[in-house]
């Protein structure tokens, strides 16, 4: 990884993390803060301040003025993560158990519907001059991930999902916050028209194929690594990229032999292996990769809208980064 990069990304973490903590500082009812602090310290990625961070920079603003921001914007994630391990029935997330399955489930919804109130709450430190766009940008986003959900939900219960709609849930789902998070950030740098719709436009491409290589993960990373157990996605039927390419390109045996490994209550290593043996031979995994270089062609593209920095210079390196992620 870029040296230049993992420095700021480092710095920017430390910085966003100093805000977070001073919306987290009640003690009292435990039950309440502590899993919202619990939450905010499995050590992630924070991508999504470090893009409205970078995204004011890349405008001309000062990324001191998009922390409250950024804050709100990890805080909302967070938001999203607690309320979606208690729906996919999840263990373990960033290799540790996760808030509802070391409390339960009432706490995690409590829990993560006070993150959400945290995360407005920091938001509305923004100047008055911003705060009514930013208000409907963050209020819109947020209830596209919800959407995404559930159509993602309601997707495991059908049998006949396609690619397209796929592309759908997931510009809900995950892509959505990449662009809101960009958006806020060029908002607060005062960029102009053309600059937030470039930003915007490059978090939407970057989170399409952020979710695709999820999926890839799935399959081809290890549970040091991820996390989680490999091939959780497969195991819960999830209708992900590889699997709704595989229904619709492999053989009646191929999808013979995938539905009777899935039957089982966990997958040894040799399944794993078979079951990316048939990907690979049908072309699934080449065909996810193809579509997050795809996504990731196209962001560049965006960033050569705005003029160059230090900032933009990041973005790209960013871009390289994700392409090449194992985790």
């Amino acid at each position: 990884m870029n040296q230049v990069l993992v420095d700021k990304t480092r710095e920017y973490r430390e910085l966003v993390q100093k805000y977070i903590s001073a919306y987290l500082e009640h003690d009292e009812p435990r039950l309440l803060y502590e899993p919202m602090r619990y939450a905010l310290e499995s050590g992630g990625k924070m991508l999504r301040p470090i893009l409205a961070l970078v995204s004011c920079g890349a405008v001309g603003g000062n990324i001191k003025d998009t922390l409250n921001a950024a804050a709100a914007l990890e805080l909302a994630h967070n938001f999203t993560l607690v309320h979606d391990d208690i729906m996919d029935n999840d263990g373990f997330r960033r290799g540790r158990e996760t808030v509802y399955k070391k409390w339960d489930a009432n706490i995690g919804i409590l829990s993560g519907d006070a993150l959400l109130v945290k995360a407005y709450e920091a938001l509305a430190t923004a100047p008055p001059q911003y705060l009514p766009r930013l208000l409907r940008e963050f209020n819109n986003g947020i209830l596209m991930v919800c959407e995404g959900q559930a159509m993602d939900l309601e997707f495991e219960d059908r049998s006949d999902v396609t690619l397209d709609e796929y592309f759908q849930m997931i510009d809900r789902k995950t892509a959505q916050l990449f662009s809101l998070s960009c958006t806020i950030g060029a908002i607060l740098g005062d960029g102009t028209e053309k600059q937030i719709k470039a930003l915007q436009s490059f978090g939407s491409m970057l989170g399409y194929a952020f979710q695709i290589q999820d999926d890839l993960l799935d399959i081809l990373s290890d549970q040091e690594t991820l996390g989680k157990d490999i091939g959780s996605d497969l195991q819960a039927d999830k209708k992900t990229f590889l699997m709704l390419y595989t229904r619709e390109n492999a053989s009646e045996k191929e999808l013979r032999t995938i539905a009777k490994l899935m039957q089982k209550k966990s997958f040894a290593v040799q399944d794993i292996q078979q079951i990316r043996e048939i990907f690979q031979r049908i072309g699934t995994l080449d065909a996810a990769k193809g579509e997050v270089k795809r996504a990731l062609t196209a962001a560049s593209a965006e960033l050569n809208q705005l003029e160059e920095n230090e900032f933009r210079s990041i973005l790209s390196s960013l871009l390289e980064t994700l392409e090449n992620r194992t985790f």
